[in-house]
């Protein structure tokens, strides 16, 4: 069975250093993301387009960030196209975690907001995996 891996040389590869730099980045923004998400007090400022409501707006791009640095970690640390996979299904359903946590600190849980969330991941790795093809051309 042949495996399937990103389209990336050997020497395109970030170095080890790059690799825990990413990760710790994403741990750190997932924290404040989490932060963001929990603090009773935390609104966020209306933007966006009128009858687009601005939390959906900062959910989306929340995760979207989220997953792009979660998924350049993964190949940074030279993970296989299925630990790709698997980190989208994680994000997916940390994302609902988050959602059903939030009423302990006083805070909505709606489906809506997941469903941002989970857009937000899908749009972010997917952004990740066009990047590193456009970066890193097979060889």
């Amino acid at each position: 069975m042949r495996r399937i891996e990103f389209p990336m040389t050997q020497r395109a590869y970030p170095s080890l250093r790059s690799a825990w730099t990413l990760t710790a980045v994403a741990v750190g923004y997932a924290c404040i993301l989490f932060w963001a998400t929990h603090a009773p007090d935390v609104r966020p400022p209306a933007i966006g387009p009128p009858g687009v409501p601005s939390d959906k707006i900062f959910h989306f791009l929340g995760y979207a960030a989220l997953a792009f640095l979660v998924i350049a970690s993964v190949v940074a640390w030279r993970g296989r196209r299925v630990a790709v996979l698997i980190a989208i299904v994680a994000l997916v359903v940390v994302a609902g975690i988050d959602e059903v946590t939030q009423p302990l600190t006083h805070r909505d849980a709606e489906l809506a907001d997941w469903c941002a969330d989970a857009a937000g991941v899908f749009v972010g790795a997917r952004v990740a995996q066009r990047l590193f093809e456009m970066v890193c051309p097979s060889g």
